[in-house]
């Protein structure tokens, strides 16, 4: 959790911020997930996953990750993670192609995303219980 309240920090929210308080997306939580996940198994801060550069082939391949467990684990659409994410649709798509391809040929990489993906949900579910009351919907606009 110390994760996502680095991110929060930096993202404007003070440090003694009762995070209770706030409304929180199941998005918004699916991405905060995702930035805990990101710095422990790939060393990449949610900034650089989400910044809009390409950048590098290790952020680049994080955010394959990232996007594949919101779509995969998280169970928001292509369109909704494309808007978590900052980026169009159809790459969305085409990263989440890319690691199930990976995935189909490479079993250590299997097992390893299993791995990812248990973490991702244990996190998940955790937020989930602490953030429970104050949940919101997504309202399209």
């Amino acid at each position: 959790m110390a994760v996502i309240s680095q991110h929060l920090n930096r993202t404007g929210h003070s440090k003694r911020a009762d995070l209770k308080r706030e409304r929180y997306t199941y998005g918004a939580l699916v991405k905060l997930a995702i930035a805990s996940i990101a710095v422990e198994s790939f060393g990449v801060e949610l900034t650089r996953i989400l910044h809009p550069s390409r950048g590098g082939l290790s952020i680049t391949f994080a955010r394959h990750v990232a996007m594949y467990l919101a779509t995969i684990e998280g169970r928001l659409t292509l369109t909704e993670t494309a808007v978590q994410f900052e980026r169009n649709r159809r790459g969305v798509a085409y990263g989440i192609a890319r690691l199930e391809e990976r995935r189909d040929v490479d079993p250590p990489f299997d097992a390893a995303m299993d791995t990812i993906m248990l973490a991702f949900r244990d996190r998940l579910d955790a937020l989930m219980a602490e953030h429970a009351f104050v949940l919101t919907t997504e309202v399209a606009s």
